[in-house]
């Protein structure tokens, strides 16, 4: 590895984990950085979005505060409030709605706490990460779509050279390169994950047959994708592993007997 910069498909082949390629979420966890393709640090996903959401959000909560005297004004009434602030006379009095002596409403009110509240969350979730542009600590989404989305991310970087070798360094390569073959006494995750997606997909052929449909491969992948949230597998891994379970039938190219059927009943 001469090079300063790897790709991460390059990386998961040298760490022999291209079937696996969530893992690299594990190490970017505990420190791996990943950059974009103008070799920029790339965040946790969202940080970006935090720190601009609170700078329009202190604004807007200023801009609120010079207009209505820091909102310190009382209650008056709805035809008190006309007399006094005629510019700001509402088309519709909402019975509801409460006016003060500032030239606020409820209404206004109700979006100022908002704002406040929501820039001392977003300031929370941005304390998470005193270390930021680093990702250690950083928990994934829940469900699957967010989660891929987020491996994706690490999936297209590129990563420092001389950090690979670090971590190379400090792990050891017997407790980096995670062997495949592993005792029937303690099986890997891998294994249960396969054991688990293989349960789903003949639980999907059984439902199809009891309807008199023929199973479609391609959507028991998308079943063991949606129950198995922790797992980030590529489609073709899992469609490698339950392939064998299904009919003849659903290998073959084309459409399917009673496809037209099992379309419809989608619509």
């Amino acid at each position: 590895m001469d090079d300063k910069w790897i790709t991460c498909k390059k990386l998961l082949e040298r760490w022999k984990i291209e079937d696996r390629d969530y893992e690299i979420f594990e190490y970017v966890k505990k420190g791996l950085q990943p950059y974009d393709n103008a070799m920029i640090a790339i965040p946790p996903p969202g940080v970006n979005d935090w720190k601009r959401n609170i700078l329009i959000y202190k604004d807007e909560i200023h801009q609120l505060e010079e207009d209505y005297d820091g909102f310190t004004g009382h209650v008056i009434s709805a035809n008190e409030f006309c007399i006094r602030f005629p510019d700001r006379k509402p088309d519709k009095i909402n019975p509801e709605r409460i006016f003060f002596s500032d030239g606020s409403c409820s209404l206004y009110r109700k979006a100022y706490d908002w704002k406040k509240k929501e820039v001392e969350r977003l300031e929370n979730e941005l304390n998470k990460y005193p270390d930021r542009p680093s990702w250690i600590n950083y928990e994934l989404p829940e469900g699957y779509r967010a989660r891929r989305f987020v491996i994706k991310i690490l999936l297209n970087a590129h990563y420092k050279s001389t950090d690979i070798f670090d971590i190379e360094k400090n792990i050891g390569s017997s407790q980096l390169f995670i062997s495949k073959s592993n005792s029937k006494k303690s099986p890997s995750d891998l294994d249960k994950e396969k054991e688990n997606a293989i349960g789903i997909a003949k639980k999907h052929i059984k439902d199809c047959k009891s309807k008199d449909e023929t199973p479609v491969i391609a959507d028991g992948v998308m079943l063991v994708k949606e129950h198995i949230t922790k797992s980030r597998y590529k489609d073709r891994t899992i469609h490698d592993w339950i392939k064998p379970y299904y009919p003849s039938e659903s290998r073959k190219p084309g459409r399917k007997p009673n496809w037209r059927n099992r379309v419809s009943k989608k619509k």
